[in-house]
């Protein structure tokens, strides 16, 4: 790298770093256990979610309990258990349909980063209809998407991974979830850190 493209990378950087503070990130509420999830969500009068998953998870019985616990609080769960390691397009995109046809109104991702980078990508497909995919890609682009017309957005990691840096973020002053880069074209609401389910996987 020569000087030219050093100097070019650091100022990109310290622009970006001066703005963190101005962008409006949520602070994510803190569940401990998915059982109050449904609670949460009928306070919030929504009907329909779309449960965005990998077939892996699901097999094991982990989603079982979210799937129980949502239909006693009158809310109607759509399951999207199609995720593949680094989600494709396509997998975008049947969730999105799963979700505009069970007339959802909110996403819950359960599972690893796989799992989340697909719901994140899922609601801002919902929230720019008009833009594709690899339209949002990109720091500059993933800052205008309307962050406000986002369905709400609810995550329950279970990966050591992602256990690891809900902690090590817990400690820090945001509290949000170090996610990949795809994580700034949408803001969690809520986060479940689930410890009785999450310490016993594997890592």
């Amino acid at each position: 790298m020569n000087i030219i493209e050093k100097a070019y990378c650091r100022t990109y950087q310290a622009a970006f770093k001066a703005a963190i503070p101005l962008m409006p990130y949520r602070e994510p509420k803190i569940l401990t256990n998915v059982t109050k999830i449904g609670p949460l969500l009928e306070a919030k009068k929504i009907k329909s979610v779309l449960l965005v998953t990998d077939k892996g998870i699901r097999n094991a019985g982990l989603t079982a309990k979210l799937e129980e616990k949502l239909p006693q609080h009158g809310i109607k769960c759509c399951v999207y258990d199609g995720t593949v390691p680094n989600p494709t397009i396509d997998n975008v995109e049947e969730a999105r349909k799963l979700y505009k046809s069970e007339k959802c109104k909110a996403i819950i991702a359960f599972g690893g980063g796989s799992s989340m980078d697909c719901a994140k990508a899922v609601g801002a497909r919902i929230a720019r209809p008009d833009k594709s995919v690899s339209n949002m890609k990109g720091s500059g682009k993933r800052f205008w998407i309307a962050w406000e017309r986002c369905p709400c957005r609810l995550i329950s990691p279970t990966s050591f991974r992602i256990r690891t840096a809900i902690r090590r973020c817990m400690r820090n002053m945001r509290a949000l979830l170090p996610l990949p880069r795809p994580a700034r074209i949408s803001h969690r609401n809520c986060c479940v850190k689930w410890r009785k389910r999450a310490w016993t996987l594997p890592m």
